[in-house]
C-alpha cells in the first residue's frame, strides 16, 4: 500500500500547454540573437572558463564578452555580450579546441520538440470556480493542461452572469478537456500554517458547450452540447461535490438535439 507522499506513485507522464507571456517572448528573442549551444567532438575534461576563453580567443573578443555555463543535452550554453560575435560564431559553426573541435549552433526554441497543432476551438463553461479566480491566469490552469486559453467571454469577465464562467480555448483534441478539475486556491492572507502552505480545494466541472471542428472537411463543423449545472458531463445526476470521480457513468456527451 502506498503511503502519503510515496514518490513511486507519481504519474508516468502528463501533457501540459504552457501559455506564452510577453516575458517569455522577449527572452526567446534575446536567446535567439545572443546565445548558442556547444559541445566537443571528443569527450575531454574542460571547464566552462576554458570553453569561454577559447571562443573569445578565436573570435578576437574580450573574455568578459563571452559567458559559458553548463547545459543539457548539449554540453554548454554560450552567451555573447555583443550580437555580432554571435553572428560570427554562427557562420563558423565550429572552432578549434585543443586536439578536437568545439561545435557551435544557434539556440533554437524548436530544438528537441515536435509540432503540435491546437486546431479545435471549444467553448467551455466552468462550473464551481470561485469568483476571485475569474481571471486569465487562474482560468488557464482550471481548464486543464491540454488547453490553451483564447479568451474569457465579456459577460463572465465583467461578472454580468455568474452562474458559470464561459471561456473559449484551443486544444489538439476535445478528448484532452477534463470533465472535472480539482483546484486548490490559496487561503486568506494570514491563514498560513507554520510549515508549508494551506489552500482550499474546490471541484470545478468543465462543461463542453460548443466544439468548432476544422478537421471534418473544407469548412468548420460546429456542434453544440447541452449541460446541466452541477452535473458532470455524461452523467444524469449531481454527485457529492466533495466526492472524487474515478470516471463518469456515461462517456457520451449529449448534444442540443437530444432529449434531456
Amino acid at each position: 500500500m502506498a503511503w502519503s507522499g510515496d514518490h513511486s506513485q507519481r504519474p508516468a507522464e502528463v501533457f501540459t500547454v504552457i501559455h506564452g507571456s510577453p516575458a517569455m517572448h522577449q527572452e526567446a528573442a534575446l536567446l535567439g540573437s545572443y546565445t548558442m549551444v556547444a559541445w566537443l567532438d571528443r569527450d575531454l575534461r574542460a571547464s566552462t572558463q576554458d570553453i569561454a576563453a577559447a571562443i573569445a580567443f578565436e573570435l578576437g573578443a574580450l573574455t568578459d564578452d563571452v559567458s559559458v555555463v553548463k547545459h543539457f543535452p548539449e554540453a554548454y550554453l554560450v552567451r555573447f555580450f555583443h550580437q555580432h560575435h554571435c553572428i560570427d560564431a554562427t557562420g563558423r559553426r565550429d572552432l578549434p579546441f585543443r586536439e578536437t573541435r568545439l561545435q557551435l549552433r544557434p539556440w533554437s526554441m524548436e530544438a528537441h520538440s515536435r509540432s503540435v497543432d491546437l486546431v479545435h476551438h471549444v467553448r467551455l463553461c466552468l462550473d464551481g470556480l470561485p469568483l476571485q479566480a475569474w481571471d486569465d491566469h487562474a482560468v488557464a490552469q482550471a481548464i486543464g493542461p491540454g488547453c490553451s486559453i483564447d479568451y474569457i467571454e465579456a459577460a463572465s469577465r465583467l461578472k454580468m452572469d455568474c452562474e458559470v464562467l464561459a471561456v473559449w480555448a484551443w486544444t489538439a483534441s476535445p478528448a484532452n478537456v477534463p470533465r472535472v478539475n480539482w483546484v486548490t486556491l490559496p487561503t486568506r492572507a494570514g491563514d498560513e500554517p507554520a510549515f508549508g502552505r494551506r489552500g482550499r480545494e474546490r471541484r470545478v466541472i468543465i462543461h463542453l458547450s460548443i466544439h468548432e471542428d476544422p478537421t471534418q472537411g473544407p469548412r468548420v463543423v460546429t456542434k453544440g452540447y447541452n449541460f446541466q449545472k452541477g452535473v458532470v458531463n455524461g452523467e444524469r445526476q449531481a454527485r457529492d461535490p466533495r466526492g472524487r470521480i474515478s470516471r463518469p457513468d456515461n462517456n457520451h456527451r449529449r448534444d442540443r438535439d437530444d432529449d434531456q
